[in-house]
């Protein structure tokens, strides 16, 4: 967490590495990376991943846990980097949008800059708490943009910041994938007993 200025001990099983230095007892690193698949969080190598995608099998998120920069400043640099100004107005503070219905419970910003052609267009959704707090940002690829629209989704889970990316077809699952993460993330922070 160096943003943060402090680490955070894992205890990963190893079924989920995959690097030889990841199995080197007292490794540091900066950010993890986690592939599974969806529903049974089933770890996922890059060689099962390779033959899933040539099998058009895409059943398999990936997610990374590190240090990222704070949510707020992540809703902002997404709605402004759709938009047709080159990056946009990336000073904008997030209470400065006015949030609109979105889809699956999510909340949508988007910049007011011109916006560009469909082909390069994102959603950039945002969920709050019951108490206000944003809670997670998606940035999404608007269907029928490029050939494999994902989802790139941040929020923070057991003190570490998470970014989750799934296709954009599991978006109605948001709120699942990011409690099956949030589960995860707290069992590789917990303790030894």
């Amino acid at each position: 967490m160096q943003l943060e200025g402090r680490e955070i001990g894992l205890r990963i099983p190893r079924v989920f590495l995959e690097d030889v230095w990841d199995l080197q007892p007292g490794f540091k690193d900066t950010a993890q990376l986690f592939q599974v698949e969806i529903g049974s969080f089933t770890p996922v190598s890059r060689s099962e991943t390779g033959r899933r995608n040539k099998r058009g099998i895409w059943n398999w998120m990936h997610f990374t846990i590190g240090d990222k920069i704070p949510l707020d400043r992540l809703a902002v640099l997404y709605a402004e980097l759709g938009s047709a100004v080159i990056g946009g107005d990336n000073s904008r503070d997030l209470a400065s949008y006015t949030p609109m219905p979105g889809l699956f419970g999510l909340a949508e910003i988007r910049s007011d800059a011109p916006q560009p052609t469909p082909s390069f267009r994102t959603n950039t959704y945002i969920s709050r708490s019951a108490d206000g707090t944003l809670a997670a940002v998606l940035s999404c690829n608007v269907p029928g943009s490029v050939m494999n629209p994902v989802c790139e989704h941040y929020f923070r889970s057991a003190g570490m910041d998470v970014k989750l990316t799934y296709r954009r077809t599991e978006l109605p699952n948001w709120q699942a994938l990011q409690e099956d993460v949030t589960t995860f993330a707290g069992c590789l922070t917990r303790p030894a007993p």
